[in-house]
């Protein structure tokens, strides 16, 4: 699962990339990705319980591309942006003379990058439709007879200023419209790129920053997290508390972009690997299946089962076996987090 990251220029866009990605690889286009281990103490502890040869951890990776101008000056859109499942929006805010204008200061930057995806959706829709209108003058009817009303729909709400994530669809539309990688429609993390000074500002911010439906906002200091990433790590908590957090900063993105896309995480284990599978919320034992391998979606019997919390209980496997907590659960059972899985298969 991929966030594209987006925002102003000096945003801070570069520095929260490096922040967020533990590899970084280059591709088309200056296109730079990089990919995030989930982090989740559960995988820790049940590494530190069977002492596997392999310890892997969910991911979620990330884009940042360049932004560049098409011809009549018009934003060019990056495939980065397009084939992402969601969007980070940075606001660069570390300049505000004070706590109390960083709210206004994020809400018209944040109107700013918002109308750059809604104008991008527009023009993009606009076009189909004059090739459907055109078509329909010559008696070309279009496969989906549906959609010049459906993109008539779309660009009305545009026009209004309203993302599409805000517009309620039916299933059918929703496949109609996945096609076009609107900007839009994706869900959407906001980004507060705050001083340090101002970060418990930025923190109190979160909640009232609305940007609709399927986003969320949270706050952090660049420079803070840079600080925090060249300590050694026995050095980080005490740094942490005096900073009034918790944890870095970069671990709340992390969970926050995992949650915003929808994901949780279940786990196989054994001695030759403990490893978290990301599935969506709601599937089922054997997409989950399908997720470790097609031959155990194409095989699938049952699934054994036991909760983390389960297994930390009994102390090991043996003695969840022994108190009769494993579980079989057949393919329509919906996998919830922290889910322990064995699959049983037969091709």
């Amino acid at each position: 699962m991929r966030l594209a990251i987006i925002g102003k220029p000096q945003s801070g866009k570069t520095s929260v990339f490096r922040i967020l990605a533990e590899k970084e690889t280059s591709a088309a286009g200056g296109r730079q990705l990089g990919t995030a281990d989930v982090p989740d103490p559960r995988v820790d502890t049940l590494s530190g319980m069977f002492h596997p040869r392999k310890t892997t951890r969910a991911r979620v990776e990330y884009a940042e591309a360049e932004r560049r101008e098409a011809k009549g000056g018009a934003l060019e859109v990056p495939e980065a942006l397009r084939t992402a499942d969601a969007l980070l929006a940075v606001l660069g805010l570390f300049a505000a003379p004070d706590a109390a204008g960083l709210e206004a200061l994020a809400r018209a930057e944040l109107g700013e990058v918002l109308a750059e995806t809604l104008v991008s959706d527009q023009v993009q829709l606009e076009s189909r439709l004059e090739k459907l209108h055109r078509a329909a003058k010559v008696g070309k009817k279009p496969e989906n007879p549906h959609e010049p009303a459906l993109l008539e729909r779309c660009v009305a709400a545009l026009g209004r200023g309203e993302p599409l994530r805000a517009v309620a669809l039916e299933a059918e539309d929703e496949r109609a419209l996945r096609g076009y990688q609107l900007l839009s429609r994706k869900p959407l993390l906001v980004l507060l790129n705050v001083s340090e000074a101002h970060l418990a500002a930025g923190h109190a911010l979160e909640g009232r920053l609305s940007a609709g439906p399927a986003s969320a906002a949270l706050a952090l200091s660049a420079q803070v997290e840079a600080e925090v990433a060249a300590l050694a790590p026995e050095e980080r908590p005490a740094f942490l508390e005096l900073m009034g957090l918790t944890e870095p900063s970069r671990h709340r993105l992390i969970h926050a972009s995992y949650d915003l896309l929808g994901l949780h995480s279940f786990f196989t284990i054994g001695k030759d690997e403990v490893r978290a599978w990301t599935v969506r919320k709601g599937a089922t034992a054997l997409e989950a299946a399908g997720e470790i391998h097609t031959d155990l979606a194409r095989g699938f019997i049952r699934a054994e089962v036991i909760t983390y919390e389960r297994l930390m209980e009994a102390g090991s496997l043996a003695h969840a076996r022994e108190k009769g907590w494993l579980r079989l659960e057949g393919k329509e059972y919906v996998v919830h987090d922290g889910d322990i899985l064995n699959i049983r298969f037969s091709v």
